[in-house]
């Protein structure tokens, strides 16, 4: 177990460590110049407040995916150098994210040769990977809200499964609230897909007598 343990750290290191070298040497292409705009303005991002005003302008201008435009504006902002080890991380994380959905549990302790597959897959199964992954805009509209989004739809898997990540309190009916809402404010068909998904997950439960508030109010 000892050395399996060091093997996948060795492994989850190496893919956080790649991917941050492949960020930083991406440069900001198309639509990153856009967004580093106050929306519908010529004058640069240059405070918290400029990002709201922006947001709010798009949101009603143009679209919604407040959640993922909230993360690119703040990171333009910012500058691009703190953007690339948070998205190589988030890369990271989904294929942790991955390993526990696929392994039915919450673990610090990985199968290193699955661990590998689920990265190969996802290496070779994202559509338009550079785009989706290293582009900054692309990263932030599809790679950051795909985490979002299959944290949030953990703790109804695991209530489907018939494992309980956490209590039925105020305070998790409250953040799965918060939760539902940041994750549902992602990109259209991936919130109306999550949305099914955690309905039909409660109404499981419902269905087994076992429906929490949280599944409710997450829904």
């Amino acid at each position: 177990m000892k050395k399996e343990y060091w093997i996948s750290s060795v492994i989850l290191v190496s893919i956080f460590l790649y991917m941050w070298a492949v960020n930083a040497n991406m440069p900001l292409i198309r639509d990153d110049y856009w967004y580093a705009l106050v929306w519908g303005t010529p004058y640069r991002l240059a405070s918290v407040s400029d990002i709201f005003q922006s947001l709010y302008a798009h949101y009603i201008i143009h679209g919604g995916r407040m959640t993922a435009f909230l993360f690119l504006d703040s990171f333009l902002l910012m500058g691009k150098s703190w953007f690339n080890p948070v998205n190589a991380f988030l890369y990271t994380f989904l294929i942790v994210l991955i390993y526990w959905y696929s392994q039915r549990k919450i673990t610090r302790h990985f199968n290193s040769s699955i661990l590998l597959l689920i990265a190969f897959f996802t290496w070779i199964g994202l559509p338009h990977f550079a785009e989706v992954v290293f582009w900054m805009t692309g990263a932030a509209v599809y790679l950051f809200t795909d985490v979002v989004i299959l944290l949030f739809l953990l703790p109804y898997y695991f209530s489907w499964m018939q494992h309980a990540v956490f209590k039925d309190t105020i305070f998790a009916a409250a953040g799965m609230f918060l939760g539902g809402v940041i994750a549902g404010w992602t990109i259209e068909n991936t919130a109306v897909t999550m949305t099914a998904l955690s309905f039909l997950a409660s109404y499981s439960a419902y269905k087994r007598k076992q429906l929490a508030a949280w599944m409710v109010s997450g829904c």
